[in-house]
């Protein structure tokens, strides 16, 4: 062999060795973060929670739907329901004009 292709391949065997810690410290890098985040989500729990999983309020707002008999006749609407969480009790959110034209917006009880 030449003295230039065994000073490459001299050459080649540092670089190799430098690449593969670098690779090395990558991934202990990666696998220390993981591990940190892993720790943090066991102690405190996931940083975001769905609502269902959250405790509310005394009052939770629902949008569903429900029928009205106007003159007979069934019809569905949907509206807006507020609940209270303690008592049970249900109202629906109304809006609309009176018969001498007055705008109003109001919760009326839900009778059981």
């Amino acid at each position: 062999m030449s003295d230039d292709k065994k000073k490459g391949a001299r050459e080649s065997g540092p670089l190799i060795k430098l690449k593969r810690l670098l690779v090395l410290l990558v991934a202990l890098s990666v696998v220390i973060c993981v591990a940190v985040v892993w720790a943090q989500v066991a102690k405190d729990g996931p940083g975001i929670k769905s609502p269902s999983s959250t405790s509310g309020g005394r009052y939770q707002l629902f949008q569903g739907q429900y029928t009205v008999n106007a003159a007979g006749t069934p019809f569905k609407e949907i509206g807006v329901f507020k609940i209270n969480t303690e008592t049970g009790q249900v109202w629906v959110y109304q809006e609309g004009r009176t018969k001498s034209g007055e705008f109003y917006k109001k919760w009326e009880a839900v009778g059981n």
